[in-house]
């Protein structure tokens, strides 16, 4: 996660709790391995959540809003992050 910028700032903790409205690229030193994987992985979706924006060429994605419930695709079991963070 060092390699990513959220609202123009290095972040370097992969738990970092974005916010509406917040702008999620990669650090431009990363180099073409990242923009590769991006460019990419955007291209190949069909169709990206309504909750977030994607600027392929600019590889930067807005955050519109925060997701809903409903808006998780794969599955999501609350009471095993509980658990792990419990410990």
């Amino acid at each position: 996660m060092a390699h990513m910028r959220v609202n123009g700032r290095r972040v370097n903790i992969p738990s970092f709790l974005i916010k509406q409205g917040d702008v999620v690229e990669p650090r431009e030193k990363v180099g073409i391995s990242i923009q590769y994987v991006v460019r990419s992985n955007v291209s190949n979706q069909k169709q990206m959540p309504a909750w977030i924006h994607v600027d392929s060429e600019n590889m930067r994605g807005v955050v519109q809003a925060l997701p809903k419930r409903h808006d998780l695709t794969m599955p999501f079991h609350e009471q095993l992050i509980v658990e792990l963070y419990s410990k």
